[in-house]
C-alpha cells in the first residue's frame, strides 16, 4: 500500500515521489538516543569536532535539513538555501565580527550560483576567508571531479550521499591543516 512517481523534465531534472500510507500515530518514544547498534557504532565511529560555527549552503531543503540534523551538536550552524542568500548571511555576520570556521558549499546552486562562484567570491570580498576551510558537497563523483574542485579552489570535497563519519572526518582535518 503505497504509490511511487517518478517525472523528469529536460534540462531541470528528475523529481522521485515516494508516498507510504501511516497511521497518524506519534511514535510512543521521543528519545533522541541512539536505538540501535548501527546507530551507536556510527556516532561513536565519528570524530568529535567540539564547538565550531559551520555555514552550509544547499539549495534543497530536505539535503539542508540533514545535513543540520548531522552537524548541530558541533556548535552553531548557518544555513543557506543559494548565493544571494548565503552571501547575504555571510556579510552580516562578518559585519558582526563572525568569521565562520568551516565553509560547506553544494556545488550546484539556483543560477547564476554555483559552488564554485560562490566561494571565489566569498574570498574575494572577505580576505579573512582565504585562511578557512571550503569543502564541496556534490553528487558529481566522477574520476577527477576531486581535482577539479581542489584546483578551483576548494580544500575538500565529499559526494553525495553525505556519510556524517566522512564528513566529520573531512572536517577535523581541514580544521587542523588551517591552525
Amino acid at each position: 500500500g503505497g504509490d511511487f512517481f517518478i517525472t523528469s523534465t529536460p534540462d531541470s531534472g528528475t523529481t522521485v515521489t515516494l508516498a507510504i500510507p501511516c497511521d497518524g500515530k506519534q511514535p510512543e518514544t521521543t528519545d533522541a538516543t541512539p536505538s540501535t547498534e548501527f546507530e551507536r557504532a556510527t556516532l561513536a565511529a565519528a570524530p568529535q569536532l567540539g564547538q565550531i560555527s559551520i555555514f552550509i549552503v544547499e539549495d534543497d531543503r530536505m539535503n539542508r535539513l540533514v545535513l543540520e540534523k548531522m552537524l548541530k551538536a558541533t556548535g552553531k550552524i548557518t544555513l543557506a538555501e543559494d548565493g544571494d542568500d548565503a552571501l547575504t548571511k555571510i556579510e552580516q555576520a562578518h559585519n558582526q565580527g563572525t568569521v565562520f570556521q568551516v565553509m560547506l558549499f553544494d556545488m550546484q546552486l539556483p543560477a547564476p550560483w554555483d559552488g564554485i562562484t560562490l566561494m571565489k567570491t566569498v574570498k574575494e570580498r572577505i580576505p579573512e576567508y582565504k585562511t578557512v576551510p571550503f569543502i564541496v558537497q556534490t553528487a558529481f563523483a566522477m574520476s577527477g571531479d576531486k581535482d577539479h574542485y581542489i584546483s578551483s579552489g576548494f580544500d575538500d570535497y565529499i559526494s553525495k550521499p553525505i556519510s556524517k563519519t566522512e564528513l566529520f572526518t573531512i572536517i577535523q582535518k581541514q580544521l587542523l591543516l588551517k591552525k
